[in-house]
């Protein structure tokens, strides 16, 4: 849910008053315009402008593809979402965001020109732009959605001039400029008209503001990809580098870089232009930016700037908000008198104007579980998520992949941007759900308890054991609320999902079997995502292996190599695989959303949430042997009734 929020015109917005009624059109923290509700809108700007705003950061998002001449240009599916998606990022750095999708000439002029105004004095403009580019005689246009291009001598009127953005953030005297261009698609006049200087993707700006960093998609003369999944190719790179942990300028368009050169398999390499000094000192996150320039400051310079970042932090709380009582009353207990406490305020009082209901000690929800809220004194505890980037891949195994089953047929899938759980759900984090809700998972409930391991049942080591449940999965050690949760079925995940998401207004899931084997394979192609060899797994995952159980047995085929946990082991011991996310394989497996089909038919990436469908499970657990512990590898033996001592779940959330 959006709360409206108040706007503070600057006088020298006065110019714009004519046509800038727009409150209807502002979302999160910036102004979100298309040509159903616009001619020009400009973003909302903080609190402090009148003050010294040296830190301020100011960015234009623009995403065309609903372009009306279909003769001459593409529909493009991507751009709408990366201006979405890059805005929303930038929000989360602090940036003031205005964002454009589907704009006409008259809009973009109008919003590049507002944008120009609201620039002046910051410490970053920021422009990005995504949709058909074209370039002509060393110029290169930008295309609104309604240009009508009958020949080249039509662009100058039709089209956008790049010098136009650049002028105006130039004009600004902001301290650092960067200009990102995703508009490097084929050029739909290349040698339909006479004089030939019309070419592929866009020309090198030769005439560039002082301080200004360019980034094109593609070097120049070149088309880039639009993308088949999320995102298109380069601002999919753009947002994975965002993410990592370098977040300076430089570390940010590297990393950037080298995910297109991957992903396009080095048909495609994005082109930077500007000072390296620029692109080495700005970072992207608020805290560091603050950090870096505090050695030439007085102290009270260095704390006005540590002021500044705090309220970065409670602008993207804020953000995070959502409208949800419990949200809005932790932002109160952190900032009693911040921006927004009027609005949470009264956030916070349709929370306690509406008691929990009371569930019964034995009650145990089907598809629904009931809302219980917490103490609205404290945030709910979410768990921590990963965003995991858009991307296409090569799902399954190769046939010289060692240990590989037959159903792991390789095929090239596109997976949209998602958040994946760092960790597996755990016991704590259950216990939780169980305690506020009163639920009794099918283990409990059924009475033949639930799948397990006992080393001294000689004839039978693993079976259905009564009495065994998520509360003592293993009777050899400890059930520890850092371990990952287990003899859990299918159905208590979805229970589980279900009451996070009414709890805490997200909406929680099983990813599918796409999405994980996207995840656990982090842009490796590999077995496993650490590499081929099955005996380093020790130091990434919690594998059947050379460690002891208390009797000096062991268990099967095993890996050669020893991770010190004869069981299951707490979230989080072993190193993650590149994307930050651990125990992708191994320590128990996960459940996905998933049926299970022979050869892959698309369903793969679809959840089926009802039937009795066989579901899919990744990852291998602390008792398999190396050829279950792949990326590719496949269990599917399992209805969704089916639960297990080393069966667990991971969560999924839509990213965007």
């Amino acid at each position: 849910m959006h709360i409206a929020k108040p706007m503070f015109l600057l006088a020298v917005f006065s110019v714009f008053l004519s046509f800038l009624s727009l409150s209807h059109c502002f979302a999160e923290n910036g102004c979100v315009l298309d040509n159903s509700t616009i001619d020009g809108c400009v973003a909302e700007t903080s609190r402090d402008y009148q003050r010294d705003h040296v830190h301020r950061r100011i960015a234009l998002v623009i995403g065309n593809g609903d372009y009306k001449d279909s003769v001459h240009f593409k529909h493009l599916i991507n751009p709408t979402n990366d201006a979405e998606d890059i805005s929303k990022t930038l929000r989360g750095f602090g940036f003031d965001v205005l964002t454009g999708k589907n704009l006409t000439r008259h809009a973009m002029k109008d919003t590049i020109s507002a944008f120009g105004q609201q620039a002046r004095g910051a410490e970053v403009a920021l422009f990005y732009y995504a949709g058909h580019g074209i370039q002509n005689k060393n110029q290169n246009y930008l295309m609104p959605v309604n240009a009508q291009i009958h020949d080249l001598s039509d662009l100058e009127d039709e089209g956008i001039n790049v010098n136009y953005p650049l002028e105006k953030i130039d004009f600004a005297g902001s301290q650092v400029k960067i200009i990102i261009l995703d508009a490097c698609r084929s050029n739909p006049f290349d040698g339909q008209f006479r004089g030939g200087e019309s070419g592929d993707g866009l020309a090198k700006i030769t005439k560039v503001p002082k301080g200004t960093v360019i980034v094109y998609a593609t070097d120049p003369g070149n088309a880039a990809q639009d993308g088949k999944g999320h995102n298109g190719l380069f601002t999919a790179g753009l947002l994975n580098a965002l993410r990592d942990k370098d977040l300076s300028l430089d570390g940010v368009l590297t990393n950037a870089s080298k995910y297109v050169v991957r992903e396009s398999l080095g048909k495609q390499e994005p082109y930077v232009d500007g000072p390296k000094i620029v692109q080495k000192d700005f970072n992207f996150s608020v805290t560091v930016a603050v950090q870096l320039s505090q050695g030439n400051t007085t102290p009270a310079e260095i704390e006005e700037r540590k002021k500044i970042a705090e309220e970065e932090s409670e602008r993207t709380f804020w953000q995070s908000a959502q409208g949800e009582p419990v949200t809005c009353q932790a932002y109160l207990n952190h900032w009693p008198n911040g921006l927004y406490a009027a609005l949470a305020k009264r956030c916070a009082e349709k929370g306690k104007s509406t008691p929990p209901p009371v569930v019964a000690a034995n009650s145990t929800p089907s598809t629904s579980p009931p809302l219980v809220r917490y103490d609205a004194t404290t945030a709910f505890p979410e768990p921590e998520m990963v965003l995991v980037p858009a991307g296409t891949f090569m799902m399954g195994s190769p046939k010289s992949e060692k240990g590989r089953f037959a159903d792991e047929k390789q095929h090239l899938v596109s997976v949209p941007s998602v958040y994946l759980g760092k960790y597996a759900v755990t016991v704590g984090e259950f216990r939780r759900f169980v305690q506020a809700t009163g639920y009794k998972t099918e283990a409990e409930n059924k009475g033949n308890g639930c799948f397990s391991f006992d080393k001294d049942d000689k004839r039978s080591p693993w079976k259905f054991r009564t009495g065994v449940s998520w509360r003592a999965p293993n009777k050899y050690q400890e059930n520890q609320d850092n371990h990952p949760v287990t003899c859990v079925n299918w159905s208590d995940a979805q229970s589980y999902a279900q009451w996070l998401s009414r709890e805490t207004g997200r909406q929680y899931r099983l990813p599918t079997e796409a999405e994980w084997e996207y995840a656990a394979r982090a842009g490796t192609t590999t077995a496993r995502f650490w590499g081929e060899e099955p005996n380093d797994a020790c130091a990434y995952a919690n594998v059947a292996d050379q460690t002891e159980l208390s009797n000096g047995a062991n268990l099967a085929e095993k890996h050669q190599c020893n991770d010190g946990h004869a069981f299951v082991a707490a979230v989080g011991s072993y190193r993650p695989n590149p994307w930050g996310l651990y125990d992708m394989l191994g320590n128990v497996w996960q459940l996905t959303c998933s049926a299970y089909a022979n050869p892959y038919h698309g369903g793969e990436q679809r959840c089926q949430t009802t039937g009795n469908a066989l579901r899919v499970v990744r990852g291998g657990s602390w008792f398999y042997i190396p050829r279950l512990v792949r990326a590719a590898g496949r269990n599917y033996d399992l209805s969704p009734s089916f639960r297990s001592a080393d069966l667990g779940f991971r969560l999924a959330r839509t990213a965007f």
